[in-house]
């Protein structure tokens, strides 16, 4: 009887908040939406969809989040989120709903003058004896490499541990270690050869960038704005 109670006072809710919303114009729309986002999509193209959506929903404040993807979604289950941006493995949960999903690997990269650039079938072990800038030890990023090390009995010993993936980035790009983060963190600086993709064999890791919500959380137009800006914000500045 509890759970039914439960159930039928979410559904009223979620009518009450529809209700709210009915008529209304973008403009008229006011209110807090909750946004929560690991760190390294916080990118240059954040301020480019803040401002769109800001004009757009201009009485809508944005409260945004940073943490990692297991805690966003702890966060979304106890409706401390409206909605969350993640990255890692595909979410395979009752309680959530994907408004977006999109694989992207996970790459080794250093500097193009390191002397493993341009290297085919580089080994691990090889890498692993570079200076290594990682993140720290609770990000997917470096789980997935101590996984990997694991795997071939061997010890990761980095140079630098940073919770910052564009800090990461802008020291690769100075050419003090080997870095391993998801690629569409530095296509720009593939594509403008300031940064060189390692050819490190079976390192073919791949995980995804995912929008994620409440399954019964009602998708307001403010909400359903931000997840298709945020989508078109992928498509067009991030390759695979």
């Amino acid at each position: 009887l509890g759970k039914q109670f439960l159930s039928e006072a979410k559904e009223m809710k979620k009518i009450e908040e529809q209700m709210l919303h009915l008529g209304m114009n973008k403009d008229e729309v006011s209110g807090t939406l909750r946004v929560g986002s690991i760190e390294s999509l916080i990118n240059p193209y954040s301020a480019k969809l803040i401002t769109e959506y800001h004009r757009q929903f201009p009485k809508v404040k944005l409260d945004i989040r940073t943490s990692h993807t297991t805690e966003l979604l702890q966060m979304i289950k106890q409706n401390s989120l409206d909605v969350a941006v993640g990255f890692g493995r595909k979410i395979a949960d009752r309680d959530c709903c994907i408004a977006y999903a999109r694989p992207y690997r996970l790459s080794f990269v250093a500097h193009p003058d390191n002397k493993l650039a341009g290297q085919r079938k580089i080994r691990l072990e090889e890498v692993l004896a570079q200076p290594l800038l990682l993140t720290e030890r609770d990000s997917i990023y470096r789980q997935e490499l101590e996984e990997m090390a694991a795997n071939e009995d061997a010890v990761i010993s980095p140079s630098i541990e940073i919770d910052n993936t564009m800090t990461l980035m802008e020291l690769v790009q100075r050419g003090l270690g080997v870095s391993f983060l998801p690629n569409y963190i530095f296509q720009e600086s593939i594509s403008g050869k300031k940064l060189s993709i390692l050819n490190v064999r079976g390192c073919n890791r791949k995980f995804w960038c995912q929008i994620f919500h409440h399954r019964n959380k009602w998708v307001s137009p403010a909400m359903r704005a931000f997840i298709n800006l945020t989508t078109e914000s992928f498509q067009e500045n991030f390759s695979k």
